[in-house]
């Protein structure tokens, strides 16, 4: 009987967890990385204007567009709200199709809420303010009691995923927050209705920057623990069917390059994981953060 034999890309899709065990015997990747090497991320363009702030950031073969707007919402009461805010994330994967969020989606958009809130980048009291008038085309204080508050949306799509997401859609989350740039509001002549409109009309109106409790942008890693003949291997950001769904076992570290913001561990292969190997991870996120803000 003949053998039938398939080519690396084939066996991967057909046969991924075999595919994965095959190369890292002979201490390869399917995708040519080295067991610490990190595909390269950067930001493509940047820009922001009095409505809306748009990057595009690649990661690999991933790009991600990143929109973030802003809606407007009253304090009533004396309402005070939490320290720290977060924004509202909303992620769509390109497939060619649509439809409902996936849960994939979903998950990735509720993760990017949380962490934006626990790593406390956002505080409060940057997104709250007092409406200002214009009189005589000139924007004045305001004595009021009013106060209101922006609420930022961010609008994620991602094209040609190629592993993990959350690292690529944190960076552009974080990146783009770095460029919000807000505009003042204000009240019209009855006193009722908060505009910009007018402010549109001249190219010099003021933009006040998104005040953020980070000095550089968070850098998020990923990193895999395959059991090979007893011994654990640290695989650096997952890629490809084979890695992301047969590494069970997987750390997220956040790090602005001097601290760490989060430590996520989720094994799953339920491995020994010694402490010199979680030394290593934070050692190496570490360095990568560095690496991507020195740029």
């Amino acid at each position: 009987m003949e053998s039938i034999s398939f080519k690396p890309e084939i066996l991967e899709r057909i046969i991924p967890d075999v595919s994965l065990e095959r190369h890292l015997k002979i201490g390869i990747r399917s995708n040519q990385r080295l067991f610490d090497e990190f595909k390269n991320i950067q930001i493509l363009s940047q820009k922001s204007s009095h409505l809306l702030t748009t990057s595009y950031i690649q990661n690999g073969n991933t790009l991600v567009i990143c929109n973030i707007s802003y809606g407007i919402t009253e304090l009533l009461g004396g309402e005070t709200p939490e320290q720290y805010s977060s924004v509202y994330p909303t992620l769509s994967i390109s497939r060619g199709r649509s439809g409902a969020p996936t849960d994939e989606e979903m998950n990735l958009s509720q993760k990017l809420y949380e962490s934006t809130l626990h790593s406390r980048i956002l505080p409060s009291n940057s997104l709250i303010f007092k409406p200002k008038v214009m009189i005589d085309d000139n924007l004045e204080d305001l004595d009021t009691n009013k106060q209101f508050k922006f609420n930022l949306f961010v609008n994620l799509k991602v094209f040609d995923r190629s592993g993990p997401l959350f690292d690529v859609c944190h960076f552009a989350l974080v990146t783009s927050l770095k460029a919000v740039k807000l505009p003042v509001i204000y009240l019209n002549d009855s006193f009722v209705k908060l505009s910009i409109d007018n402010l549109l009309a001249y190219p010099d109106a003021e933009l006040v920057p998104l005040r953020l409790n980070m000095e550089v942008p968070l850098v998020s890693s990923n990193f895999g623990l395959y059991n090979l003949d007893e011994k654990n291997l640290i695989i650096c950001d997952l890629e490809n069917e084979s890695e992301e769904s047969n590494i069970i076992s997987k750390v997220n570290v956040v790090s602005d390059g001097k601290a760490f913001n989060e430590f996520t561990l989720i094994n799953g292969s339920l491995l020994n994981i010694t402490r010199d190997e979680i030394k290593s991870l934070l050692r190496t996120s570490k360095q990568r953060a560095k690496a991507i803000n020195s740029v």
